[in-house]
């Protein structure tokens, strides 16, 4: 009797150092870095990063694009997997990850086309916003580049790596962040296609629309 118990309370034993053991690998090692420091081979100058007592990151830096690139660094080791994931579903890329449960989401933003107009935007930067937007694509990189071995749990589960960022991937998320946060879309997407008809005039008197002292008014 007692072998087997003496059995048990190794099984135990080792069962409980494998959980312990995994969740230090998979959960904890790769949370985000809060002291030491790290190498961003594109700034000019020393950055510093000081998290206050809630975790919220706090940048000094010597110029615009240094705080730019520390930005992205920074969002990308405490945000990292809901960027891509941010990513994937303005882009329709969705089921290339998750399978064909989300291909109807993938095929309504590919059908508003956030991706196109995103890349199409960013070609047509002024050379300031451009410098800003890739420097924050090359912090971003960076930690995609310096913690490929300890990634996000998600990352782990669903067996991929997050593909370089680009400064059209910022822009992107804009355009799902404005079709996520609006609820008007629908309504003038609607009211364009009206307006664009002969039934104009006979229409207008049921369209809505703003008024400078409430939210909507019918004309």
């Amino acid at each position: 009797m007692r072998a087997i118990l003496r059995v048990f309370y190794w099984i135990f034993a080792i069962l409980v150092i494998a959980t312990a053991a995994s969740a230090w690998w998979y959960v904890y090692r790769p949370l985000p870095q809060i002291d030491g420091s790290a190498s961003l081979p594109g700034l000019g100058q020393e950055v510093t990063v000081e998290r206050d007592v809630w975790g919220v990151p706090h940048i000094r830096a010597g110029s615009v694009e240094d705080l730019a690139e520390a930005q992205g660094y920074v969002m990308a080791q405490d945000r990292l997997w809901q960027m891509d994931l941010l990513r994937r579903v303005a882009r329709g890329q969705l089921s290339e990850i998750l399978g064909p449960k989300t291909l109807l989401i993938d095929k309504e933003f590919r059908t508003n086309g956030f991706a196109r107009a995103a890349e199409r935007d960013a070609a047509l930067l002024d050379p300031e916003s451009r410098k800003m937007m890739e420097a924050y694509a090359r912090g971003v990189n960076q930690f995609i580049e310096q913690h490929k071995k300890s990634l996000p749990l998600e990352f782990s589960l669903l067996r991929y790596e997050p593909s370089p960022w680009q400064p059209s991937d910022t822009l992107t998320i804009s355009a799902y962040m404005y079709r996520t946060l609006t609820d008007t879309w629908e309504r003038e997407l609607n009211r364009g296609k009206v307006v664009g008809t002969r039934w104009r005039r006979s229409c207008e008197g049921s369209l809505l629309r703003r008024s400078s002292d409430g939210p909507f008014r019918r004309r």
